[in-house]
């Protein structure tokens, strides 16, 4: 059910462990509206990721006491950015959210049938049962565009390469590297220190979240001055549109965070995500890629998990030497 849209409202999941999930839904719903504006409610600290995107989204943060029950009616009033809403889509699933979509008056109300709430919906979807979570957010849009998008495939290399057609001036000066995005570098020094030990004439810029603490940035900084070996090294920090930059200009990406793992897979980067089992991301059905894990425990890493095979690994030289053979290093 294709109509004209020119205006979309989305609530996003309020969990983090969720948006991830949703990566696919907002790629397809770009391709089927591609002129449409794309707005969307999301909790706070959350608008970095959604930089991912080749497309605009404008984002609106909130927290939960602006949106209790009774004040939603209130800020809707006040959002005069959001206006002539054409499609509501509700990612959350609540009283709450539901409740807003009909608060601003959206044309058209698509959620999840579960609970009192779904008679504030023009369209319900039955809830999906997956064990892949993408999947549940990709199968209400499917719904609703009456379409099947069961062997949808996604990837966002769009946005590497409108970056890399920017301005000289604006772009990342710096030789081909590693991006190393790690909040526990200080606390697994043995193990880092062995990782870029058995590395030779490479480039690895290190990520250091502005959050931890100048005192934290000054000890990082230090660990790696000390570092004896023939690589460069880079500390990097700012912004989250700095970091974006950088991501897009690495040519490896190694990290424990989970969800920058599934959004720098989604923009086609070589992805690695330091892991202690491999249930902790889950799979996701509607990815083009799929990122390399590495089990680790203590330090050690101990399996190498690729999507079409794994081994083991035990020491951090035959990780290395893993990365050679794949990258030609």
């Amino acid at each position: 059910m294709k109509t004209e849209i020119s205006k979309i409202l989305i609530f996003a999941p309020k969990e983090s462990t969720e948006l991830t999930a949703t990566i696919p839904f907002f790629h397809v719903l770009h391709e089927t509206y591609p002129d449409a504006q794309i707005q969307v409610i999301i909790p706070k600290d959350s608008e970095k990721y959604y930089q991912s995107f080749a497309f605009g989204i404008e984002c609106f943060e909130y927290d939960d006491k602006e949106l209790s029950l009774p004040s939603i009616h209130k800020y809707a009033v006040n959002k005069n950015e959001i206006i002539n809403v054409d499609l509501f889509l509700d990612l959350e699933g609540t009283m709450k959210s539901c409740f807003l979509g009909f608060s601003f008056k959206a044309k058209n109300r698509v959620g999840f049938e579960n609970g009192i709430h779904k008679f504030l919906l023009t369209h319900r979807v039955e809830p999906i049962d997956s064990y892949r979570p993408d999947r549940k957010y990709l199968g209400l849009l499917e719904n609703f565009l009456e379409v099947s998008l069961s062997d949808k495939k996604v990837i966002g290399v769009e946005k590497v390469a409108k970056q890399m057609e920017k301005n000289p001036e604006e772009l990342i000066n710096l030789p081909p590297y590693f991006l190393i995005h790690a909040n526990d570098l200080l606390e697994q020094k043995e193990f880092w220190n062995d990782f870029f030990r058995f590395f030779d004439d490479q480039h690895f810029v290190v990520w250091f979240e502005p959050k931890l603490g100048e005192e934290v940035l000054l000890e990082t900084e230090a660990f790696l001055k000390k570092l004896d070996t023939e690589n460069k090294y880079e500390l990097r920090t700012g912004t989250d549109e700095f970091f974006m930059k950088l991501l897009l200009h690495s040519k490896i990406y190694i990290t424990e965070n989970l969800i920058w793992t599934c959004f720098a897979n989604y923009l086609g980067l070589d992805t690695y995500c330091l892991v202690s089992k491999a249930t902790d991301i889950p799979f996701m059905e509607h990815f083009q890629k799929t990122p390399i894990l590495i089990e680790w425990k203590e330090g050690i890493p101990n399996k190498w998990i690729a999507p079409d095979s794994s081994q083991p690994i035990g020491t951090v030289d035959k990780l290395v030497n893993i990365f050679y053979q794949i990258h030609g290093l």
